[in-house]
């Protein structure tokens, strides 16, 4: 598809990522990245920069429950990001007092999954 950009809707109902989901869960053995108990039944995508060319770092497999919480946690994070005042010469100040812990970075894969993991558990 050079030229086209694969449209996430249409990529999650092929065939070509029901293959690619069923590959996961057998590679991480059915375990959730998340809490790390057996029967995740759903892939997430860590990332979505190789939308369709997934390399396996970049799928998670989880519990129903703690694939909810990291949407939830995603989106409160870049809803929060998008209101963060920039400081003088465009940097912000987000994590500046000495008890802020910065967000894990979502895009690293199952890195970044595994922190997010450790954030949710540390409420």
């Amino acid at each position: 598809m050079r030229g086209r950009r694969l449209r996430y809707e249409d990529y999650i109902e092929s065939d070509r990522w029901r293959r690619k989901r069923v590959q996961a869960l057998k590679h991480y053995r059915g375990r959730c990245l998340i809490c790390g108990e057996l029967g995740a039944d759903e892939v997430h995508h860590a990332t979505y920069i190789h939308l369709g060319a997934e390399r396996m770092h970049e799928l998670a497999t989880l519990h129903s429950e703690c694939h909810d919480a990291v949407t939830r946690i995603r989106s409160l994070a870049a809803e929060g990001l998008k209101n963060l005042e920039p400081k003088k010469g465009g940097v912000s100040n987000y994590g500046e007092g000495p008890k802020d812990r910065a967000l894990p970075r979502h895009d690293k894969g199952f890195d970044g999954l595994r922190a997010l993991g450790e954030e949710m558990t540390a409420f």
